[in-house]
């Protein structure tokens, strides 16, 4: 978990160099972080001569029926509210392809949309080349971070692999529970903690734009 400000900040520039590699991250950007607690403003300048790719994010838990599609849903949610929808692909997966084909359980479900989400989905199984098309894969715990890992026996695309907890501002927990036997607190929390640290990914990828927007419009 994250240890302090200089901790904060060195793991925001590594994941802007995983994620924005020909660029350099800047204190700036960095500090913007965690800094703010609500949803980053997602205005686009008019007179941005700069196309930007769609930010392709990957939630991976264990079946793909709970945590991730909840994370997708959510994410998704919130991008849609800040007016940046356009500017992200959004997906997730499951290390086992047990569920695959399947809707997210029904219990999420109901608990999302409670709380004003949608709930959409069809559980599929990480492939290895997940890995390569994602900009940014956000696993729920230890395990599935670790299987994740894996499917890149070379290491070299890690950097882009993180832990869902990190991006959590208020939540200090070490993972995303599964909620799977864990009743309605235990959905209702994760979804707290899925709330908190999408927020957290929606500032950082977004600091990412607004960089790579300053630094392509200096001049040569």
């Amino acid at each position: 978990m994250m240890n302090g400000k200089s901790d904060l900040n060195r793991r925001f520039r590594q994941w802007l160099r995983a994620i924005f590699p020909d660029h350099t991250q800047s204190r700036s950007s960095v500090d913007s972080g965690c800094k703010h607690y609500e949803i980053a403003r997602c205005k686009r300048r008019s007179n941005s001569p700069m196309t930007r790719s769609p930010r392709r994010v990957l939630f991976v838990c264990l079946g793909n029926i709970c945590r991730s599609p909840a994370a997708e849903n959510i994410l998704r949610h919130q991008a849609r509210i800040a007016g940046c929808m356009d500017e992200f692909e959004i997906d997730s997966a499951g290390t086992i392809g047990h569920h695959s084909g399947s809707s997210p359980d029904l219990r999420m479900s109901e608990a999302l949309r409670r709380r004003g989400f949608e709930s959409e989905g069809q559980a599929r199984q990480i492939e290895a080349a997940d890995l390569r098309s994602f900009d940014l894969i956000v696993t729920m715990d230890e395990a599935n971070l670790a299987d994740v890992r894996w499917l890149d026996a070379s290491g070299k695309l890690h950097g882009k692999i993180r832990s869902f907890v990190s991006f959590c501002c208020h939540h200090q927990d070490a993972r995303v529970p599964d909620p799977y036997y864990g009743g309605e607190l235990g959905f209702q929390h994760v979804i707290g903690l899925l709330e908190d640290g999408c927020r957290g990914i929606l500032e950082f990828l977004q600091a990412g734009f607004r960089h790579q927007e300053m630094t392509s419009s200096e001049p040569l």
